[in-house]
């Protein structure tokens, strides 16, 4: 998804193969699958943590590896590292490379979170118009417009 990304400082950009979003209890986690490394995103009793699921080539984040922290805390320890979760406008029109509608993909978002709906990418949605969003919930897709 759009929002939240990959960049690197010597601009590298890692395309995602996959994401993945889960809602548990007290829990909520973004898991992103590259061709490089797989990252979670976890948010869990108030704080939030990298887990570094594979990758050798990160191996400087594992030292951030479910070390629990403020938003603040994570977000400026993975910029050291090159990893913005929380892109500038810049950084969001140097590298984004969506064709889908801005707004189409805030209230997906909104949708998703609000509704606390497990979902992951799906590869139909490259192939539908600039007006629609296909996400996977239970196994199937499911167009947003």
């Amino acid at each position: 998804m759009g929002y939240v990304s990959l960049f690197q400082h010597n601009d590298f950009h890692y395309p995602y193969k996959s994401w993945q979003i889960s809602f548990g209890k007290e829990k909520i986690s973004f898991k992103l699958h590259t061709n490089v490394v797989e990252l979670a995103f976890v948010i869990e009793d108030s704080y939030f943590y990298l887990d570094t699921l594979t990758g050798d080539e990160f191996s400087k984040l594992r030292n951030l590896h479910q070390r629990k922290m403020s938003l603040s805390e994570l977000v400026m320890k993975l910029e050291k590292h090159g990893v913005h979760i929380i892109p500038n406008k810049d950084i969001i029109k140097k590298h984004r490379d969506t064709k889908k509608d801005l707004d189409l993909e805030i209230f997906t978002y909104r949708l998703i979170c609000l509704n606390q709906i497990d979902c992951e990418s799906c590869r139909m949605n490259a192939t539908v118009s600039v007006e629609t969003v296909v996400l996977t919930v239970d196994g199937a897709p499911v167009i947003f417009e």
